[in-house]
């Protein structure tokens, strides 16, 4: 077993790893694409491919910009779930860091 993960298994360990933080906007199998909204702010898309089981993840920007690069770190292109735990964690802190206190203390007590 090559331990990458299919589209249905990443979009589980994205439920599993956010929980309440996450809303998931849509799922589209065929082509591997899952596309997240974080603490209700910040829009990301996170693709697996299909015939090379490659990861990628972008925080979508306005203007239809987009970047794989947070804090000085790029997401992993590697399919497994410690790497791709490690891309999801990169992108909490850096909602976690753009966001307000006051916003997440709000926020953390809704959830």
């Amino acid at each position: 077993m090559s331990g990458r993960l299919n589209i249905r298994e990443v979009v589980a360990l994205i439920n599993n790893y956010f929980g309440p933080r996450v809303r998931v906007r849509g799922v589209t199998l065929a082509s591997g694409v899952v596309d997240i909204i974080l603490y209700d702010s910040f829009c990301f898309r996170i693709t697996v491919d299909s015939q090379t089981g490659g990861f990628g993840m972008i925080l979508q920007l306005p203007a239809g910009a987009a970047t794989a690069r947070l804090l000085g770190r790029e997401f992993s292109l590697n399919n497994n779930r410690e790497t791709i735990e490690e891309s999801l964690a990169l992108a909490e802190e850096y909602c976690r860091l753009r966001l307000t206190d006051k916003f997440l203390l709000i926020y953390d007590n809704l959830a």
